[in-house]
């Protein structure tokens, strides 16, 4: 039997709370490092069985409960399934991995809160008959906390990974004489021993399970940074709108454009809270129910002052001359052309967010073309870009066509 203790880790739940629930599909277009940010079980479209499975885990992280639990409350989507009998191993695979991932990116949050105290970190494997030879060769090193072994080695680090992260203090190193390791070994060749038989097995290249070899809980947190980085952003994602056969941006048809007159361009030299009001006012009440919108692809988002408030409590409506067009960014909102899910790394520490960013074009003048661009992101942490353009080519609207396309408007 799975037991799981309960966790105190507040960022463990939050990171769970903040995941995006794919499809299948989807999901496989991010890269590793996104897809922590991301929830998705092979065979399970996005709807209301993997929101089961989903809370069925949330339950998990948050009292404790046990595998037999988790089984329990998600049973109908795993008879529908079939994933009964011989075919059950994937659930205890769906369970441990994700728990596991969760708690060990809390983890790696606290242990980064005390690295100043602990700054040596050791590798724990199990090292009973199930544990992986290449994890049982990582049991018991010593790295610093800032080793790059750890970009690589900070586990789960495969399928079902039981393998954790022991911190140390100096003089946990000088008391018990613990030899602390300078070289990273992965890629070499190691021929390990065999747990149960003690006999030596062929030699492997010393490198975690394919699609592991990266750490979650830097993904997720970085440098412990706050939310809001003067260093920006930079987008990581794998395909771009010519992948999906998407038109350029300059390309678009009349129809997958707005057109706007002077009526829908709000003057400038306005207080902060009039454009508010013009923004709010394009959204009818009938949409937005306690301040909650769903988009054309599904998701919720918070339509509020928020939106325009920045992690200081100021507003900054008022950016790059962006206010004249809060009328367009919210009818983009409503209407876009795509909707993109963009994986996007911050750039001093290295932390992966997910992001949708919704695009559409616009056009004004009497020969109706294109003239301008307009972009929305929204994520976990907030709304982060909000973009209004008239450029003088379209290249870096089109740039910004790129990760996941969640919805387009056909």
């Amino acid at each position: 039997m799975i037991n799981l203790e309960p966790l105190p880790m507040e960022s463990a739940i939050q990171f769970w709370l903040d995941k995006y629930l794919l499809s299948p599909g989807e999901y496989a277009q991010l890269s590793d490092e996104a897809k922590i940010r991301a929830f998705a079980v092979s065979g399970i479209a996005k709807g209301e069985e993997l929101e089961t499975v989903f809370n069925a885990l949330q339950r998990a992280l948050e009292k404790g409960t046990t595998f037999e639990d988790f089984k329990r409350d998600a049973r109908a989507v795993f008879e529908r399934r079939g994933w009964t009998g011989k075919a059950a191993w994937r659930l205890e695979t769906i369970f441990r991995t994700n728990v596991q991932t969760a708690y060990s990116v809390g983890r790696y949050k606290e242990m980064m809160a005390v690295a100043k105290d602990r700054p040596y970190w050791q590798y724990s494997a199990v090292n009973d008959s199930r544990t992986r030879p290449t994890h049982w060769e990582m049991n018991g090193k010593i790295f610093p906390y800032g080793h790059p072994f750890w970009n690589t080695w900070y586990p789960p680090n495969g399928f079902n990974c039981r393998c954790g992260v022991v911190t140390l203090s100096q003089d946990d190193i000088d008391s018990e004489n613990l030899p602390v390791e300078t070289e990273d070994p992965t890629g070499g060749l190691v021929e390990p021993i065999d747990p149960v038989t003690g006999n030596k097995l062929p030699a492997r290249s010393l490198v975690p399970d394919q699609g592991f070899d990266h750490n979650p809980g830097k993904s997720i947190w970085g440098g412990i940074v706050p939310k809001e980085s003067k260093s920006g952003f930079t987008d990581k994602g794998i395909n771009t709108y010519t992948d999906y056969g998407q038109r350029k941006m300059e390309n678009l048809r009349k129809k997958d454009y707005f057109r706007y007159g002077n009526e829908d361009i709000v003057p400038q030299g306005l207080a902060e809270m009039d454009y508010y009001k013009k923004f709010i006012s394009e959204f009818s009440p009938e949409t937005v129910k306690q301040g909650i919108y769903h988009d054309k692809a599904g998701e919720t988002l918070v339509i509020s002052l928020d939106l325009f408030t920045d992690i200081r409590g100021k507003l900054k409506i008022k950016k790059k001359g962006r206010e004249q067009y809060v009328k367009l960014l919210a009818r983009t909102i409503q209407n876009p052309y795509e909707i993109w899910l963009v994986p996007m790394m911050e750039n001093k520490s290295g932390r992966i967010v997910l992001r949708r960013r919704y695009i559409r074009g616009f056009s004004t003048g009497p020969d109706n073309k294109m003239t301008g661009f307009t972009a929305f992101e929204y994520g976990s942490d907030g709304w982060t870009g909000v973009t209004a353009f008239q450029p003088d080519d379209f290249e870096y609207a089109n740039k910004l066509r790129n990760g996941v396309l969640i919805f387009k408007d056909t």
